[in-house]
């Protein structure tokens, strides 16, 4: 009976706190879509590579959709796959992903003689590879250094200037995975990213903190509440899109959060991108994300935002996960 209180007593704090969280998010930090933690394993540790021990396979897709009355138009869209696996001769996990992103922002500004448009095309693909060896620990503990190689080629578009970013770059960090939490840290290393003309743009240094962990009353239960967190804890600046960056408010250290119920073989909860539900096996793992803007039409709580009555706000993200086993 005690147990069952306890339970009921986590679920409810655990709903009120993450819904405290989602309705705190600042959605005025730019226009940027908000991939959901958890979307793709290798997001921002590619010591996750190979973790299940078998061949994964990932694919992510989201849109956003914003529209400000005789003000502005905002479209985004992104896909993201990826194919990572443990191999066991090497005890090492090898990953590889690719990511697209495309965006257009169209703007009107008046003056006396009429009004006249604003269009910005923002536009990227990047390239991962990641290489993770892993060192078991009594047979339950995992420690993960790991490298990532990467190649980003983007452009940002407005009216007649056209500014480009292309080259290579790398990330480095290590993990400690257990069955109950996990806990990483990763940093950007040497990058070569440099416009056509061979300017470089101006370098921060990003490192990250994450870190989980799964409430369960044992291996078997049917239901569990798992909480992640990755913070920006070194950077005092935002990455916008290519080449845009901007100074950050406080809240914006938080990169990225999941509150995740599971019961049996169905999940829900809420993330830096909206509220999510799916299902989750030991094979398949599907989750939608939406964010539509406090369930209404964009005004009200978000007025100010938004740009205030009559605003409309649209967020979705899929995600697909498949073990081959």
């Amino acid at each position: 009976m005690l147990h069952s209180y306890l339970k009921a007593g986590i679920f409810w704090c655990g709903m009120l706190l993450s819904l405290s969280c989602y309705g705190q998010r600042d959605l005025s930090r730019g226009v940027r879509l908000h991939e959901p933690l958890g979307s793709m394993p290798t997001q921002y540790t590619g010591a996750f590579a190979g973790e299940t021990g078998s061949p994964r396979l990932n694919l992510y897709t989201g849109y956003v959709w914003r529209h400000f009355p005789s003000r502005e138009r905002i479209n985004f869209y992104a896909f993201a796959l990826s194919y990572d696996q443990f191999i066991p001769a090497l005890r090492t996990g090898i990953g590889f992903s690719a990511h697209r992103r495309a965006g257009r922002i169209e703007q009107l500004s008046d003056n006396q003689e009429g009004y006249y448009p604003s269009v910005l095309d923002l536009r990227d693909q990047y390239y991962a590879l990641d290489i993770a060896p892993k060192f078991s620990i009594k047979g339950k503990y995992t420690l993960s250094p790991f490298i990532t190689l990467n190649y980003l080629k983007g452009s940002n578009k407005q009216n007649w200037l056209d500014y480009q970013l292309e080259g290579f770059g790398s990330r480095l960090g290590i993990l400690w995975n257990t069955p109950k939490y996990y806990i990483g840290y990763s940093f950007n290393g040497i990058d070569g990213y440099q416009a056509p003309d061979g300017r470089k743009p101006q370098k921060h240094f990003t490192s990250y903190l994450q870190a989980g962990y799964t409430f369960q009353k044992s291996s078997d239960a049917n239901f569990s509440v798992t909480p992640q967190l990755v913070l920006l804890i070194t950077s005092p600046y935002h990455k916008y899109g290519v080449g845009v960056y901007a100074k950050n408010k406080l809240d914006q250290y938080v990169e990225a959060f999941n509150l995740n119920f599971r019961y049996k073989q169905f999940i829900w909860g809420v993330n830096n991108a909206g509220i999510h539900l799916g299902f989750q096996s030991e094979r398949l793992r599907l989750m939608l994300t939406n964010d539509s803007g406090y369930f209404g039409d964009g005004a009200g709580g978000r007025k100010g935002i938004l740009g205030g009555q009559g605003a409309t706000y649209y967020e979705g993200n899929l995600s697909l996960r498949y073990v081959f086993k």
